[in-house]
Parts: C-alpha cells; sequence; structure tokens
C-alpha cells in the first residue's frame, strides 16, 4: 500500500518517517523501534500513537513509500 510520509532528518541527515498518512488517517509516530537498508531501500519499524506498529519502506530512487506491515495487536 503506497503512502504518504512526513519525515524529519535522522542522525545521518536521511530521511526518517515522524507521521504517516493512510489515506484519511494521519499517525503520529511516537517511537523508531528499528531501521535497517537493503540495496535500494530503506526500512523503519515503528510505533505510532496509536500503539500500532508500522513497518514503511522508502524507495530511495523514486522516493516512493510503502506500508509493509501493520500490527494493531501491539496497542496498550
Amino acid at each position: 500500500m503506497r503512502i504518504a510520509v512526513a519525515c524529519r532528518p535522522g542522525h545521518r541527515g536521511e530521511p526518517t518517517p515522524a507521521r504517516l498518512v493512510l489515506g484519511e488517517r494521519e499517525v503520529e509516530l511516537v517511537e523508531l523501534i528499528d531501521a535497517w537498508l537493503a540495496a535500494d531501500h530503506s526500512y523503519f519499524k515503528l510505533r505510532g500513537a496509536d500503539g500500532a506498529q508500522y513497518i514503511v519502506r522508502h524507495d530511495r530512487s523514486s522516493d516512493d513509500w510503502t506500508l509493509t506491515l501493520f500490527d494493531a495487536q501491539q496497542r496498550s
């Protein structure tokens, strides 16, 4: 699922998600759980203010963001 992502600069200057826009819904991100790099993509595992966990993928060549995992069971 393609999504819109508002970013802030990460510790190395790379775009780091701060807010996800999923259709009409916006989710503030409260925790960067993990991040890792692949050849052409960056992945971010995040916790939203809604308590859910998200994994998003950033295609660095096209600047497209994709939601690859949504786990609402992590809610408190």
